[in-house]
């Protein structure tokens, strides 16, 4: 019995509210809790679907109260009718308040496993004597006994997988997870489908470039948004492929332990969390090559780390596709991505509505704060971090502690702005550090240091590093001769 789609995605979206679940599965233990349904349960947490799996053996007549909560905090709900699922009380009580939810809009599921639908349907075969025995149990109960029938009918006719019609069980899970996986996507609401305030003139060009290239690069200094624009793809995107692994902050995680990120992207690809993987043998490496996969290199900083991970990024399936973020162009252009995009920065209008929707929790300055703002805005120099943690930082203070602050800002860093913009300066090397404390120094005994901002737009972002590379404010193509 084929699945069917959701008549419209504006249903389920409409119907979403935060749950603690995103599946629950109901099943006879003694027919399936140590072969099918644990083997499906590991195939959903592989792809980070959360499950709820009972795991107690003995249960009362009636279904606990947990368990009831359990139901009604999942999203989805999976019934896998045995041979003896019918003949549990507690399997047909749990059945009656899924089918209960399912009116208040959770999604059902019906996985008929070794059994004729038609047989859970007019409760045939093993069902029909299991409600022999129900009928005696409850000859005072008629009405427990017509809605128990009344539900298996219901949900028997329910679109859901007949295990009859897969030759192998390891396809019918997979067919199953994949419809549990495009249920979600309908559950919840997208919030994914607009891009991050500001980066719309960076998403669409990356988007376009992933059409046609393998490896793209995303460029640019440190808050300037290269991560949030890298995740928002990868949430859009790697759903698509057959394996996806977003390995975050290389520049410090490579230094903390090389060899566990390395693992770490071959687990994740390969799916593998429960065993050790030897991630230089031949049989990992042909099975990386035959998967299409979806990867992003997150602020990688130097052209060792990506030596090292290169054995791995050289193996991925035909039309994998691979993101590396970087603040050195370098280190791109020794990789020899396919194209390079320059991230741009903010402009005033969108600069001043960040720094509002912070400052304010609205698009526009208060009123009496119109030209403390501007100055904000003009210290962050259009990025994104910057604009984010100086409006949280005067969110709620008077006026009198803005002109404070923002004084202070223009002269020495407040230590919040610092920790946060520390990693753009560590990046920086010898030469460029001196060059900064230089500037720092004599603007601070002038008395009027524009702001540290000043060295990092203007010096280490490409405008003289790279005089000699072909970029714009699109996308960079070129070879390594460039520099």
């Amino acid at each position: 019995m084929a699945p069917h789609a959701p008549s419209s995605s504006s249903s389920y979206a409409a119907s979403f509210h935060p749950k603690r679940y995103d599946v629950f599965i109901s099943f006879r233990g003694e027919d399936t809790r140590s072969n099918f349904t644990s083997h499906l349960r590991h195939a959903m947490l592989q792809k980070q679907i959360q499950v709820y799996m009972d795991h107690e053996m003995n249960k009362g007549d009636e279904i606990s109260p947990a368990l009831s909560k359990a139901i009604e905090d999942s999203h989805i709900s999976i019934i896998v009718f045995s041979q003896d699922f019918a003949s549990s009380k507690w399997c047909l009580d749990e059945l009656l308040k899924i089918l209960e939810c399912r009116k208040e809009g959770q999604g059902v599921i019906p996985v008929f496993y070794k059994i004729d639908p038609s047989n859970v349907r007019k409760q045939k075969g093993s069902y029909e004597e299991a409600f022999k025995k129900h009928e005696r149990d409850f000859r005072n109960n008629q009405d427990k006994l017509t809605e128990w029938k009344q539900a298996l009918f219901e949900a028997a006719n329910l679109a859901g997988f007949d295990s009859g019609k897969f030759g192998e069980e390891s396809t019918l899970i997979k067919q199953i997870v994949e419809d549990v996986s495009k249920k979600l996507e309908y559950k919840y609401p997208p919030r994914e489908s607009k891009c991050p305030f500001g980066t719309d003139e960076n998403i669409a060009p990356i988007e376009s470039l992933l059409m046609e290239f393998q490896t793209i690069g995303i460029w640019g200094m440190g808050g300037i948004g290269k991560t949030t624009i890298a995740k928002w793809l990868f949430g859009k995107c790697s759903s698509q492929y057959e394996g996806s692994c977003f390995l975050e902050n290389i520049r410090e995680n490579f230094e903390k332990g090389k060899q566990a990120l390395r693992k770490d992207l071959v687990s994740k690809l390969l799916e593998e969390y429960e065993r050790e993987i030897n991630v230089e043998s031949v049989v990992v490496k042909r099975r990386l090559s035959h998967k299409r996969v979806f990867v992003v290199l997150d602020d990688v900083s130097t052209t060792e780390q990506l030596e090292y991970l290169d054995g791995e990024l050289q193996c991925f399936g035909s039309d994998s596709k691979i993101i590396i973020t970087s603040r050195d162009m370098h280190v791109l252009l020794w990789k020899g991505v396919d194209e390079i995009h320059n991230v741009k920065k903010l402009n005033l209008e969108e600069s001043l509505q960040l720094f509002s929707l912070n400052a304010f929790k609205q698009n526009y300055p208060l009123k009496g704060y119109e030209e403390l703002s501007n100055s904000a805005v003009a210290y962050a120099k259009g990025l994104p971090l910057v604009l984010k943690v100086v409006g949280s930082f005067l969110r709620s203070k008077s006026k009198n502690e803005w002109e404070s602050a923002l004084e202070k800002l223009r002269r020495i860093p407040d230590d919040k702005i610092q920790s946060v913009l520390k990693l753009s300066y560590d990046g920086f090397n010898d030469e460029e550090k001196e060059l900064r404390s230089l500037l720092e120094a004599e603007e601070a005994a002038k008395g009027s240091n524009d702001g540290t901002l000043n060295s990092f737009n203007n010096y280490g972002t490409g405008k003289q590093y790279f005089s000699n590379a072909k970029i714009n404010s699109g996308a960079y193509s070129g070879d390594r001769a460039a520099l």
